[in-house]
């Protein structure tokens, strides 16, 4: 009588090798953990556009701010911070220290 498993004859079906379930377990899982982890990368690259683009606006914001303070203050003149107004055409969303 012909055995499973036997090379000599193709016709006898081959038991299933437990191990090749082991590796498909395994490989199922790991697509699950790469489609995890792409879609956790994308969500993190997300954020990081969010805090570049912020941070690009605080850049010119900034720029925007010194060069405001320098048209207004003599180079011998201290700014006073409790008088000193941010001019709202380019500071809108600011308010002025005295007015917080």
């Amino acid at each position: 009588m012909p055995q499973p498993n036997d090379p000599n004859n193709p016709s006898v079906p081959s038991t299933p090798d437990p191990r090749l379930n082991r590796l498909e377990e395994l490989a199922m899982y790991s697509e699950q953990e790469l489609a995890e982890t792409r879609r956790q990368m994308g969500e993190l690259f997300t954020q990081l556009n969010a805090i570049t683009r912020r941070l690009a606006q605080l850049e010119t914001s900034l720029t925007q701010l010194e060069l405001h303070r320098e048209k207004t203050a003599d180079a011998d003149q201290t700014i006073d911070p409790t008088t000193d107004a941010l001019d709202p055409s380019i500071f809108p969303n600011e308010k002025p220290p005295h007015s917080a």
